[in-house]
Parts: C-alpha cells; sequence; structure tokens
C-alpha cells in the first residue's frame, strides 16, 4: 500500500472515528452546500490562439469548471465541536479533464485551538488570510513562495488581537505524494481586518518541496525552501489594499518576493472593482521576473461575476488577457 493510500486512509479513519464517537444530532448538525462554475480563456502576445485556461495550462487555477463547495458544521449538545468541507471540480484547460479538489478537510474544535487535517490553507503568507479560489488575481502562493492549499494537519488559535496558526504539510500543494517532501510554516496575525480595517501577519516557513505546476511534476528532485514573510491586508473606504512579501533562500540563492494590490469599488453598490497588482519575484538561478497585472471585475449578481485581466511582463515585451465568468450561488 502507497504512503497516499495510507495517509487518505488515516484521514478518513478519523474523521469517522471522531463522528462515531461524538454523534451529531439532526438538529445540531448544519450544513451548506453551493454549485460553482466558470468559463475561463485567455491569449497571449506570443501566441495567436486562444486558450482556456487564465495563466499557463498546467496550473489548477483558473480553468473551465464546474463542481460544488459543501460544508458541514459538525455539533452536538454541547456546542460546535467541528467542521468538514470537502470541495471537488471537474475542470478541462490544457486539453485534458482533470478532477481537482480544492477543499477537503476536517477541522476539531477545543476550548483554546482548533486542529485541522486534509486539504487545508498551510500557515503562511496572505493567501492563510484571503479566500481567492475563484479570482484571476492571485496572491504569492501562485509564484512558489508558499501554498493556496496543500495536504497535512494544523493548529489554529483565534483571539481578540489575531490570530496564530502553526502546520506540516507535504509542501505538494493540489496533489498528494510522500517522498521525503515536506513544507513546516507558522503564521501570526495582530488584528482582525473585518474588525478594525487593517491586519497584519508575520510568517516562517520552510522544507524540501517538489517543483510542481497544478498536479504535476515538473522537474526531479526536492528543493531546500526557507522563507519569512510578511503581509498586510486594509481596507479604507471603497478602498483596498493588500500586500504580501517573502525573503529566504531556494535551493540555496537568494530568493524575493514583493507584491502590492490596490483595488477601488465603484457604483452604488460595490459591484464594479478595479485593481492593479505590481509584482517583483525572484528565484535567483531559477527566475526573476517583474510582472503587471490590471484587472476589472463586475458582479451582475450576488452569485455571478465577470472578470477581465491583463498581465504585462515590460521586460519582455509579453501581455497576457485573461477574461472569466464565475458563477457560485447556494444549491
Amino acid at each position: 500500500m502507497s504512503i497516499k493510500t495510507l495517509y487518505l486512509s488515516a484521514c478518513v479513519s478519523l474523521a469517522s472515528a471522531v463522528l462515531s464517537f461524538l454523534p451529531v444530532s439532526a438538529d445540531a448538525a448544519q450544513s451548506l452546500l453551493y454549485y460553482e462554475a466558470q468559463a475561463v480563456a485567455s491569449r497571449a502576445s506570443d501566441d495567436a490562439a486562444i486558450h482556456l485556461y487564465s495563466s499557463m495550462p498546467g496550473h489548477s487555477m483558473q480553468k473551465p469548471a464546474i463542481g460544488f463547495d459543501y460544508t458541514m458544521r459538525l455539533s452536538s449538545a454541547g456546542g460546535d465541536w467541528g467542521v468538514l468541507a470537502v470541495q471537488p471540480r471537474v475542470a478541462y484547460g490544457g486539453g485534458d479533464i482533470e478532477f481537482q479538489l480544492y477543499n477537503a478537510f476536517l477541522k476539531l474544535k477545543f476550548s483554546s485551538f482548533d486542529i485541522w487535517a486534509g486539504h487545508g490553507k498551510p500557515s503562511f503568507g496572505l493567501s492563510y488570510s484571503l479566500d481567492s479560489h475563484g479570482e484571476l488575481l492571485q496572491p504569492l502562493s501562485m509564484e512558489g513562495f508558499g501554498f493556496d492549499r496543500d495536504w497535512g494537519l494544523g493548529a489554529y488559535k483565534s483571539a481578540g488581537w489575531g490570530d496564530i496558526g502553526i502546520c506540516v504539510t507535504s509542501g505538494t500543494g493540489m496533489p498528494l505524494f510522500l517522498d521525503g517532501n515536506y513544507f513546516a510554516s507558522a503564521r501570526a496575525s495582530y488584528k482582525i481586518l473585518e474588525r478594525d480595517n487593517i491586519s497584519y501577519g508575520l510568517s516562517l516557513g520552510g522544507g524540501s518541496i517538489p517543483e510542481i505546476e497544478g498536479y504535476m511534476q515538473t522537474g526531479p528532485g526536492l528543493h531546500g525552501i526557507l522563507l519569512s514573510g510578511a503581509d498586510l491586508s486594509a481596507v479604507y473606504n471603497n478602498y483596498t489594499f493588500r500586500l504580501d512579501s517573502a525573503l529566504g533562500v531556494y535551493d540555496a540563492d537568494m530568493a524575493y518576493a514583493l507584491m502590492l494590490r490596490v483595488g477601488a469599488s465603484f457604483l452604488e453598490d460595490n459591484n464594479l472593482r478595479f485593481d492593479i497588482q505590481p509584482q517583483a519575484v525572484n528565484k535567483g538561478a531559477h527566475s526573476s521576473v517583474f510582472g503587471l497585472y490590471a484587472g476589472l471585475s463586475y458582479s451582475l449578481t450576488s452569485y455571478l461575476s465577470f472578470r477581465i485581466t491583463d498581465y504585462i511582463e515590460p521586460a519582455a515585451g509579453y501581455n497576457r488577457l485573461a477574461v472569466q465568468a464565475y458563477l457560485y450561488n447556494r444549491m
């Protein structure tokens, strides 16, 4: 039996054991079920063809896809004690149909902290506090500095001053395989965005990770990585500000990344939004790129949005235009 099969079996067994020892009453259990669908297309300056993906064919986001998002709150007579979340999608984009598993975790709530296991958010960078699974604009996790989702387990504590999280994950992102690879991370934040209109985060992460693009390993061997990170989220009237940064080493080379996103919302219901996002990414001998995103988003309803982004690399004379229609609604 493979390590992957053993790991998945252990997660399922843990969930089954907890559910059996702490039965959930019909009145106490509450669940939410959403369906999602998106149409995506892009065209780059070095290729006249129109492609059915937003960035690269191997990337898992964004591609034409359909799926659902299921969240179940687990409760008993004593109150809430857990959350179960599953979000699968079937996507098409680079010539193949791909099954994607986005959220897939069980979170157990204790008096002083929470524990999660499965496919969840690693405790590193802006992506830890930012839900961008349906967006064209992405934080630095899409550039190889941290992970938007990863397989593993972690602990989380929320307090009046902010929150703190630690975890150990596989370092593979969307797929799961274990061959000496791992990623350990921790993040602490100060202030709560929804209450204080600002939040600061500090992160530390490191490990030995493979080279992954979407669900495919694109290179042999593992890469040693050690990163520190700082992030910021702020809201002022109809303006938003996001900062994501990382500094460290990647295969003994100095590595750094910096992203700043400034957004403004317009119209009566703020359903028209403009964002600009310059970013610099450097992995030493592996890559060094400066790029600029500009994005426009319009929410026709509370569940249907249209987005367009233009990505430019001035030094290379390259640009890529992507469009998206995104539907996310409760069943």
